[in-house]
C-alpha cells in the first residue's frame, strides 16, 4: 500500500466477510467517478485500508477479492466505516455453487476453524467444536492447546470465566473459532495461547427463543436444561438465559507411592470416588449498537453450586522394608457450596477520527465453603475421625483500555490495564492433627503496552513489548512468620514476521511469557488425605519464566508448526517428606531449574465429497533431569498424539462421525504420561430447517481412556493409575427461533487474575 503521512487527505474503511470476519489482502482501488485510477492498495490482516487522495472530491471505490462479489461504493475522503463483502456465488443451470474457504487455514498467525457452512456446525456445542480443531483437547470445561497448555478462550471478544457456558453455546450459531498459538502484547504475559470464538450475524429482528435439553448415562445419569432469550431492535440487544446442570461422575484408580528414608516406605492405595455437581447458571444484559462507530453495553452472570458432593472410600496397605505397617480403610465425605460467582462487566468500543477505542471493566465477587469428614479404621493403630471446614473469599476489580490509530502505514496501538484482588482463606481442623491456618493474600497488577503493526509489499512485520507491575503481599492470621511480600517488574517483548513463499503462507515469532502460581498454589493451608499424605502450598513460589520461538507454515488444507520453548524455574508438583514426621508425604510445588521443549505438528484437512477428513499428528520433546533419589533422572522420553477426526454429511439432514484420538507413553515435566485412547461416535438429525435437532453422542466407546500417570519426585516415586467416568451416552434435543448472534462485544479485563484464582 503506498504510505500515507499523517495530515494528508485518505478514504479508508473496514473490510468484513458475510461471517462478520476481517477481509484481509483484497484489493482495494480509488478511482475517478469516470473510472481513470487514482490510487490503490490492499486491506491489511484485519480488514483495514488506508488509500491517499489528492483532493477532496467525488471518488469511486473497487474492492474485489478471490472467492467474493466485486464491490462498488461512490465515497468521498473520510472513513466509510465498515463494508461487507458478499461471498461469490457461480450460477450453473438451476444450480448454485457458493465459493467457501476451506474448514482450517492459517492466517496471519492464527489457526481459523471456519465452522459456519461446515459438518462442524452440526456437532454439537461450542465445546464439541474446540475438541475438534488441530491442537485443541479437551471437553467438558477443561481445554489444553497442544504444547501451551491452558488457553485464555474469548467469546465475541469478552473474556469466558465461566467455561461451562461453551457447553451452552450450540455449534450452529458459530461462524468460526481463531486460536493463537503465540499470542501478542495485548494479551497478559501468563497468556500462552488464545482461542478467540465469534458467533454468526444476526438473522433478524424481534424475540428470539433457544431452548435445549440433555440426558446423558454413564456410570451414573446426569441432564441439563437450558433457554436462551433474545430481543433486538434497531442496535439495541437485551439478552437473558439460565441453565441447570446435574452431574455425576465417578472415577476408579489405584496408588502405589514409595518413599526412600531411612526405612523404604511402600505405600498401595485404592480410591473409589462418586462426584455429584448441582451447577445454576443465569445471565442478563444489555447491548446498543449506537451506529457503526460506536457501541456499549453491560452484563451481569452468576454462577452458583449450592450443594456439591464427594465420597471416597480408600484402601490402604501400608509396607515397612516390605514388611506390613499397617492396613486401614477411610470414607470421607466432602459436602461444598461454591459461590455464588457474580460478574458484572461493562464495555464501549468506537472510533473518533481515525483512533480506534476498546474498553473494558469487570467486577467480581465469589465465596465458596467446604466441609471434610473422614473415619478412618486401623489395623494395627488407633481408629479415628478427621473433621475439617475451610471457607474462602475473593474480591476483583480490573479494567483494561486500547487504544489503536493508523501510523505512517501501518497501524499503532497502546494501552494498559490494572486488576486489584483480595482473597481470604480459613481452614480449620477440629481434631488439631494439622494446624489452622488462615491468611489473606492481595495483589495489585498495573501494565502498559505498545503494538506495532505494517506491511512492506508481502512483509508483514508486527512488534510491540508489554510491561507488568505486580505487587503482591501474603499475611498469615496465625504466624507472622510465613508473611510475604514481593514486587514484580517484567518486560515481555514480541516480533512476528509473515511472508508468502510462493503458495505457502508462513510466520516466524518469538515472545516472553510468564507463568505466575495460581493462588491456590501459593497457600499455606494444608489438606489431610490420609495419614500419610497430605498436601499443600508454598508461599515461597517464583513465576517461571518461557520463551518461545514459533515457526508456522500453511498450504490449502496443511499445516506445520514448530515451537521451541525455554522454562527458567520451572515449577513442578512435588512430593517432600513433612517436616513434623518424614513418614508422611507432603505434596506441594516448587521451582527446579530449567526445562527446554520441542513442539512439532503436522495438520491435514482435505474434504472429498461428503466426507470432512481432519489427520493431527503432534511431537512433544523435553529436556529435563529432575531430582530423584540421591541423583538426577532423565525426563526426555518424547510423546506422539494423534487425532484422525472423520464427519460424513448424509442425506435428509443426517450427519455421522466418527472421531479417533491416540497418545503414546512420553514425558513431561517430572511425569510419565503412559499411553491412552479414545473413540467418540455420534449422529445428528435436523428438522424443520434446522430449527428443530436430535444429536446423539457415545463419547469413550469401550471405556479405553485412561489417566495413568508416573511421578519421580525427590525420595518420592508414585505410579497413579486411574480409570476415568469417561464413557457415556448423551441424547441433546435443542429448538430455537429467530436465535443470532449476540453483538455484546466486552472483552473482559483481569484475564490472569481470574484465571489464577
Amino acid at each position: 500500500m503506498t504510505v500515507f503521512t499523517l495530515g494528508a487527505q485518505a478514504i479508508s474503511g473496514t473490510l468484513k466477510d458475510n461471517n462478520n470476519a476481517p477481509l484481509s489482502y483484497a484489493n482495494v482501488v480509488v478511482m475517478t467517478t469516470d473510472s481513470f485510477f487514482v490510487d490503490g492498495g490492499v486491506s491489511d490482516k484485519d480488514g483495514g485500508f488506508l488509500i491517499p487522495v489528492p483532493s477532496d472530491d467525488n471518488y469511486l471505490l473497487k474492492i474485489s477479492s478471490v472467492g467474493f462479489q466485486t464491490v462498488f461504493r461512490n465515497c468521498t475522503i473520510g472513513s466509510l466505516g465498515v463494508i461487507v463483502i458478499p461471498e461469490q456465488s457461480l450460477v450453473l443451470g438451476e444450480a448454485v455453487v457458493i465459493a467457501h474457504r476451506p474448514v482450517y487455514e492459517l492466517k496471519n498467525g492464527k489457526l481459523i476453524t471456519n465452522v459456519q457452512n461446515s459438518l462442524l456446525s452440526k456437532i454439537g456445542t461450542a465445546s464439541d467444536v474446540l475438541n475438534h480443531i488441530p491442537g485443541v483437547q479437551g471437553k467438558d470445561g477443561a481445554y489444553s492447546v497442544f504444547g501451551k497448555g491452558t488457553p485464555s478462550i474469548y467469546l465475541n471478544g469478552r473474556l469466558v470465566r465461566d467455561l461451562s457456558e461453551l457447553e451452552r453455546l450450540g455449534s450452529e450459531n458459530i461462524a468460526r473459532v481463531e486460536v493463537l498459538n503465540n499470542p501478542g502484547v495485548q494479551y497478559d504475559a501468563s497468556v500462552k495461547a488464545v482461542i478467540r470464538i465469534r458467533t454468526a450475524r444476526p438473522v433478524g429482528e424481534g424475540l428470539g427463543l433457544d431452548v435445549r435439553s440433555r440426558v446423558e448415562q454413564s456410570h451414573k445419569s446426569g441432564l441439563m436444561e437450558q433457554f436462551n432469550l433474545k430481543y433486538s431492535k434497531n442496535g439495541l440487544d437485551l439478552f437473558g438465559g439460565f441453565a441447570y446442570t446435574l452431574r455425576n461422575f465417578y472415577q476408579e484408580s489405584t496408588l502405589e507411592q514409595i518413599t526412600c528414608l531411612d526405612t523404604l516406605w511402600r505405600q498401595n492405595y485404592t480410591f473409589d470416588t462418586d462426584y455429584k455437581r448441582h451447577i445454576y447458571d443465569g445471565n442478563i444484559g444489555i447491548n446498543n449498537q449506537f451506529n457503526e462507530r460506536h457501541s456499549a453495553g453491560v452484563r451481569y452472570s452468576i454462577n452458583a453450586m449450592p450443594k456439591n458432593s464427594k465420597v471416597s472410600f480408600v484402601r490402604s496397605q501400608v509396607y515397612a522394608n516390605e514388611s506390613q505397617y499397617d492396613y486401614w480403610e477411610n470414607n470421607s465425605r466432602t459436602n461444598e457450596r461454591r459461590g455464588p460467582k457474580q460478574q458484572l462487566n461493562a464495555y464501549y468500543t468506537g472510533m473518533i477520527g481515525k483512533l480506534n477505542i476498546d474498553f473494558n471493566a469487570d467486577l467480581l465477587w465469589n465465596k465458596d465453603y467446604a466441609e471434610d469428614y473422614a473415619e478412618e479404621s486401623s489395623l494395627h493403630f488407633d481408629d479415628r475421625a478427621i473433621c475439617s471446614f475451610s471457607d474462602n473469599s475473593v474480591h476483583l476489580f480490573a479494567a483494561k483500555l486500547i487504544l489503536s490509530h493508523p501510523l505512517w502505514g501501518g497501524d499503532f496501538s497502546f494501552g494498559g490495564e490494572f486488576a486489584s484482588m483480595k482473597k481470604n482463606e480459613y481452614y480449620k481442623n477440629e481434631e488439631a492433627i494439622l494446624p489452622s491456618t488462615g491468611n489473606v493474600a492481595k495483589e495489585k497488577t498495573e501494565t502498559a503496552f505498545l503494538d506495532y503493526t505494517r506491511s512492506w509489499g508481502n512483509l508483514d512485520v508486527s512488534a510491540g513489548v508489554r510491561y507488568e507491575h505486580v505487587n503482591y503481599s501474603f499475611q498469615d492470621k496465625f504466624s507472622g512468620d510465613s508473611d510475604l511480600r514481593r514486587t514484580y517488574d517484567n518486560l515481555f517483548p514480541f516480533v512476528s514476521l509473515s511472508y508468502p513463499i510462493g503458495r505457502v503462507q508462513s510466520q516466524l515469532s518469538y515472545s516472553e511469557k510468564i507463568h505466575r502460581p495460581d493462588y491456590g498454589d501459593l497457600s499455606n493451608n494444608i489438606v489431610y488425605i490420609n495419614r500419610f499424605s497430605y498436601k499443600g502450598g508454598n508461599p515461597k513460589l517464583q513465576p517461571e519464566i518461557i520463551h518461545s520461538l514459533r515457526l508456522d507454515l500453511s498450504y490449502q488444507w496443511v499445516q506445520l508448526s514448530l515451537d521451541y520453548q525455554r522454562f527458567n524455574d520451572v515449577i513442578l508438583n512435588v512430593a517432600d517428606p513433612y517436616d513434623k514426621d518424614p513418614r508422611i508425604v507432603f505434596v506441594t510445588y516448587r521451582n527446579e531449574g530449567q526445562l527446554d521443549c520441542l513442539n512439532a505438528s503436522l495438520s491435514l484437512s482435505p474434504k472429498i465429497g461428503l466426507w470432512e477428513p481432519m489427520a493431527y499428528i503432534g511431537l512433544r520433546k523435553q529436556w529435563f533431569d529432575t531430582p530423584w533419589m540421591d541423583g538426577f533422572k532423565a525426563m526426555n522420553k518424547p510423546m506422539l498424539m494423534f487425532n484422525f477426526n472423520n464427519a460424513f454429511s448424509l442425506p435428509k439432514g443426517f450427519v455421522v462421525r466418527a472421531d479417533f484420538s491416540y497418545q503414546t507413553k512420553g514425558a513431561s515435566q517430572n511425569y510419565i504420561l503412559n499411553q491412552t485412547g479414545e473413540i467418540d461416535l455420534s449422529l445428528r438429525k435436523s428438522f424443520l430447517q434446522d430449527r428443530l435437532s436430535f444429536n446423539l453422542q457415545w463419547f469413550d466407546v469401550g471405556h479405553l481412556s485412561r489417566q495413568n500417570i508416573d511421578l519421580y519426585s525427590g525420595i518420592n516415586t508414585a505410579y497413579q493409575r486411574a480409570k476415568l467416568d469417561s464413557e457415556s451416552v448423551r441424547l441433546t434435543v435443542r429448538f430455537k427461533f429467530n436465535m443470532g448472534r449476540n453483538k455484546y462485544k466486552g472483552s473482559g479485563a483481569g484475564q490472569d487474575v481470574i484465571n489464577r484464582l
